[in-house]
C-alpha cells in the first residue's frame, strides 16, 4: 500500500512538473511558428521533422545502472545527454513522434507525463507518441524517488515539449529507404549456456574467460545483433534517420562510475552525424542477452564507450552507403494493446523464504549462509529482493505495447521492457515487414523479459524479472499478432 501512495505521490508531481514544464516551453518557443500549412508533398511519400534539446544535468544528479542511485551521484560531464524527436506525417494528415532521451529508463508514470504534456502542446494523441530511453548506465534514472532526480524531471519535460513542438515545425517532404546490417565482425558479450564434464549445464557469459567453452556451448541469442536503419531523404535541408541497434549499452562511460555520460550512444550519433552531415534519433531495441562489452578477442577490442561508439558509425554509413533500399510509406498506422501479464514473484512461501535469506545477508554479508535460507527456492540474493518488491502487486500487471505501419515494407513494434534478442528474431520471422524494428523501454520501463530458454538456467534477469516464464513468447505472438493486422488492413 506504501508502495502504491508513493508511486500516486510521485505521479502527482510529475503532472505539476508537467504543467510547469508547459508553461517555461510556452515562454520560451513563443513567438516561435510552427508548420500548420505544410508544403506540397509532390514526388515525396511524407513529411519528417527532426528536433533535439539538451537534457544535461544543471546539479549533481544520482545516476542509474549498477547501483543505487542515491549511491552514485555523478562528479563529471564527460558529454553532454540529449533528447531527440522525428516527427512523421503521411498525406493524409495522420502523425506519429519517435522520441527518445538519453538515460537508463524513466517510470511509467514520467513518460506518460511527458506524453500528455506533448499532446497537450501539440494536439497530437498520446497513443501517437512513443518515448523511450537508450538505457545509458552512466546518466539518470527516472524511476527512483529522489529529490534531485524530481527536479531534474522538470527539465526533461519541459524540453520534451520543445522537442517535439521543434519536429513538428521541421517538418519536410521526404522519402523514406530502410536497410540493416549484422555485427557479424564485433565481439559481445554473451550468454551461453554449456555441458561441463560432469554432466550438468552451466551458464556463463562469454566477459569471464573462454575456458568453459568446448564443442556443447550455444549462446542465448538467434543471431548477431543487428542494426536497422530508416533513412529520410528531405526535399531539402538536412537528411535524417532512424537507428535501431538490438544489444546492451554496457560501458560506465569513463574510468570512474561517477562520470555522466551517454554511454557509446553519444560517440555513435557525434560519428555518424560529423561524418554523414544526416540527423540522427536512436532508438535501443532488444538487448536483454546481449551486450557490447569486449574482453577476449583482440580483434575488435573495445572497452571504451567513445571506441565503441565510433566502431558503431562505421556500421551504420556501411547501411547507408550500400545496403538502403526505397521503402514508400502509403500511409501511417497503429495499434495499441493493453497487455496483462501474469506475475512471477507472489507466493507466500517464496516472500517468507525471501525475507530470511535478505535478514541473513543483511547481518552477515555472507552469501551462501543466506542462500541457505533458502532451501534451494531461493536462487541469488537478487531473486529474494525481486520477491519481495513484488510480493501481491496483484496476479497481473498492465503493459502498453504498441505496433506501428510505416508502408508495406517497414513495421516496428515498441515494449516498456527490455526484451531478449531471441524473442525479437522470432517476431522478425514471422512479421509481414521486411524491415521489423524493436522499440525497448519505450512508454515506460518494467524490467526485463527473458525468453524461454533464458529460464532454463539461473541469471539474475530472470531472478529480478516480475513476469512469469513464457511472457517473452506471449509478448512476441501478441506483436506478430497486431503486426498483421496493420498489414492486412
Amino acid at each position: 500500500m506504501k508502495k502504491i501512495i508513493s508511486w500516486i505521490l510521485l505521479f502527482t508531481l510529475v503532472l505539476s512538473l508537467c504543467a510547469c514544464a508547459k508553461s517555461e516551453s510556452n515562454e520560451k518557443t513563443e513567438g516561435k511558428k510552427q508548420s500548420t500549412v505544410l508544403a506540397p508533398l509532390g514526388d515525396y511519400d511524407l513529411y519528417a521533422g527532426f528536433g533535439r534539446e539538451n537534457i544535461t544535468p544543471e546539479e549533481p544528479t544520482p545516476l542509474g545502472g549498477y547501483s543505487n542511485p542515491a549511491n552514485r551521484t555523478h562528479t563529471a560531464v564527460l558529454d553532454d545527454l540529449y533528447v531527440t524527436c522525428i516527427a512523421l506525417t503521411d498525406a493524409k494528415g495522420e502523425t506519429i513522434l519517435l522520441m527518445n532521451w538519453d538515460g537508463v529508463r524513466s517510470h511509467t508514470s514520467a513518460q506518460d507525463a511527458a506524453r500528455m504534456s506533448i499532446e497537450t502542446a501539440t494536439g497530437i494523441p498520446i497513443d501517437h507518441i512513443f518515448i523511450g530511453a537508450t538505457h545509458s548506465h552512466s546518466a539518470p534514472d527516472m524511476t527512483y524517488r529522489h529529490e534531485i532526480i524530481e527536479r531534474y524531471l522538470g527539465l526533461v519535460l519541459n524540453k520534451a515539449v520543445a522537442c517535439a513542438e521543434e519536429a513538428l515545425a521541421d517538418r519536410r517532404p521526404a522519402n523514406m529507404s530502410a536497410g540493416s546490417v549484422e555485427a557479424e565482425g564485433l565481439n559481445f558479450v554473451r550468454h551461453y549456456v554449456t555441458t561441463l564434464d560432469d554432466g550438468t549445464v552451466s551458464y556463463f557469459g562469454d566477459n569471464f574467460g573462454t575456458s568453459a567453452f568446448n564443442d556443447t556451448t550455444t549462446h542465448t541469442t538467434k543471431a548477431d545483433p543487428t542494426m536497422f536503419m530508416l533513412y529520410f531523404d528531405m526535399a531539402e535541408g538536412n537528411d535524417m534517420t532512424l537507428i535501431n541497434w538490438r544489444a546492451h549499452p554496457h560501458f560506465t562511460g569513463g574510468s570512474s562510475r561517477y562520470d555522466l555520460s551517454s554511454d557509446w550512444i553519444g560517440p555513435f550519433r557525434d560519428a555518424f552525424e560529423y561524418q554523414t552531415g544526416v540527423d540522427m534519433l536512436y532508438f535501443n531495441g532488444a538487448a536483454g542477452n546481449i551486450n557490447e562489452k569486449s574482453r577476449i578477442l583482440e580483434e575488435n577490442k573495445t572497452t571504451d564507450y567513445k571506441t565503441h561508439g565510433k566502431l558503431l558509425a562505421d556500421y551504420a554509413i556501411d547501411i547507408m552507403k550500400n545496403h538502403l533500399e526505397p521503402t514508400p510509406v502509403d500511409e501511417i498506422k497503429t495499434k495499441q494493446t493493453m497487455y496483462e501479464a501474469v506475475t512471477n514473484h507472489s507466493q507466500d512461501d517464496l516472500y517468507g523464504l525471501a525475507t530470511n535469506v535478505n535478514a541473513i545477508y543483511k547481518a552477515t554479508g555472507d552469501k551462501d549462509q543466506a542462500l541457505a535460507a533458502g532451501e534451494g527456492k531461493i536462487r541469488s540474493t537478487f531473486h529474494a529482493t525481486a520477491i519481495i518488491n513484488n510480493y501481491k502487486r496483484g496476479n497481473t500487471e498492465t503493459r502498453e505495447l504498441n505496433a506501428i505501419y510505416l508502408g508495406e515494407s517497414v513495421g516496428m513494434f515498441s515494449a516498456p521492457n527490455e526484451l531478449f534478442d531471441t524473442n525479437a528474431v522470432e517476431v522478425e520471422e514471422a512479421s509481414p515487414f521486411k524491415y521489423t524494428l524493436t522499440l525497448g523501454y519505450t512508454n515506460g520501463h518494467h524490467g526485463y523479459i527473458p525468453s524461454a530458454f533464458a529460464w532454463e538456467y539461473t541469471s539474475y534477469e530472470t531472478d529480478i524479472t516480475a513476469l512469469q516464464p513464457g511472457t517473452g513468447e506471449l509478448y512476441a505472438k501478441c506483436f506478430v499478432d497486431m503486426l498483421e493486422q496493420l498489414h492486412a488492413e
